[in-house]
């Protein structure tokens, strides 16, 4: 008798994405290493053990950074991403863990993944969270259907990260569509944040790396590395001057869609492809912007677009407006309706994504949509049955009269001299 199995679960790296010896050679060739290098260290015993400590969480992705840097005889800055980043999904993979999902198999991942940025660039544009405010979002205030806003971290150039209140002290609870709760929450459970060194709090999202010139350990975004070397590339297809380097298009190597960006030596020569400009100008506080005209265009309340920015309103209005339960649930009916919206449009450019947390979403919505099925068109109601005459019926139906023949138009010319 065939044993039954009721559970599945699977490794992240090697399993749901691209082979990890295919990874570590396209690392060897961007960084002119010698071929199987990476997992000559890696098999090493020093190598074994940094693996084994980061996965422990005994040190921080930097200690891994410099420790491998240091095996394999290179600058250790960002070598995390460095070495991951052309490992992308195993769609055939996914799509065996769909279909066993569906057959009704609780499937589960087993991973120590890093964290992205599309789950913070999200967040952003559908709460309006200030940049201080995103990044100084510690894990105990995610809380299911909302993110409680109570402090911010404002950066000191050169003395690393103050915690203090948010701006005009406006703490708030900042309401989450189920969709937006699951993402943040799933982001959390993924990434397993740790204390930063600076502040001994958890915090949701954090840094690559330690920036230059501060006393910060490397745990907290800075507003112009992320802006400048994360979202406007993304935004306008361009990354920023830089001496010596002038500003210049994002190098692209055209798969997988919509383009993965090259990097290493030559990569401007090795480059199939450059990004286009979807929002020129657009910056990560746009985002706040962009979230006030969209509950604009959403006829959102004034008094619940205020209390959503943090921004107190003024005269008589602010005496007696007041936010109930119900404008609370129209706009989380509302928000998703825009991001089920923007999914669609989404999924019509390509069905798939790079971006491992996007391509699960994109992957789920395909699947409601395929049990849904096709959209039918209302059935016709059948005309009613004609019952026989009977004879006092014939008799007493009005004979039909037939009208005369409609005659053509003639059209008729005057003449003043002789009539009509």
């Amino acid at each position: 008798m065939r044993r039954r199995f009721s559970g599945l679960i699977l490794d992240w790296a090697g399993v749901l994405t691209t082979n990890m010896v295919e990874v570590f050679g396209s690392f060897e060739e961007r960084e002119g290493l010698p071929k199987g290098l990476f997992l000559s260290k890696w098999a090493d015993s020093r190598g074994q053990d940094l693996y084994r400590r980061l996965e422990l969480g005994e040190i921080t992705q930097q200690d891994w950074n410099e420790g491998f840097g240091t095996l394999l005889g290179i600058s250790s800055e960002n070598l995390m991403e460095r070495v991951l980043y052309d490992m992308f999904p195993a769609y055939d993979v996914m799509r065996v863990a769909r279909e066993a999902r569906a057959a009704g198999v609780r499937v589960a991942v087993l991973s120590n993944s890093l964290g992205r940025e599309f789950v913070a660039v999200i967040l952003m544009y559908y709460t309006g969270m200030r940049w201080g405010e995103l990044v100084g979002l510690e894990t105990r205030f995610v809380r299911p259907g909302l993110v409680r806003i109570e402090w911010q971290l404002y950066e000191l150039e050169g003395e690393g990260f103050l915690r203090c209140p948010p701006k005009d002290d406006s703490r708030r609870d900042a309401d989450l569509p189920d969709w937006l709760s699951a993402l943040v929450s799933g982001h959390v459970a993924r990434t397993v944040p740790r204390p930063c060194d600076c502040h001994r709090l958890s915090y949701v999202f954090r840094g690559r790396r330690p920036s230059a010139g501060t006393r910060s350990s490397g745990a907290h975004w800075r507003r112009s590395g992320f802006g400048d070397w994360i979202f406007e590339p993304a935004a306008s297809g361009w990354y920023p001057k830089k001496a010596p380097q002038p500003r210049r298009p994002v190098s692209l190597a055209a798969d997988p869609w919509p383009g993965r960006p090259l990097r290493g030596r030559n990569n401007a020569g090795r480059a199939e492809a450059c990004w286009l400009p979807v929002a020129s100008g657009l910056t990560p506080h746009g985002l706040r912007h962009a979230h006030k005209s969209l509950m604009g265009e959403l006829k959102i309340p004034e008094v619940l677009s205020h209390d959503r920015l943090g921004h107190r309103m003024s005269g008589i209005a602010a005496v007696y407006s007041h936010v109930t339960p119900a404008m609370r649930a129209e706009l989380m009916s509302a928000l998703t309706g825009s991001w089920e919206r923007s999914l669609q449009a989404r999924a019509a450019m390509n069905p798939h994504s790079p971006v491992l947390v996007l391509d699960a979403l994109l992957q789920e919505a395909a699947c409601k949509r395929e049990s849904a099925g096709p959209t039918r068109e209302p059935a016709h109601r059948a005309a009613p049955k004609r019952l026989p005459e009977t004879r006092k019926r014939r008799a007493a139906r009005k004979p039909r009269t037939r009208s005369a023949p409609k005659r053509a138009f003639r059209p008729v010319s005057y003449n003043p001299e002789k009539g009509l």
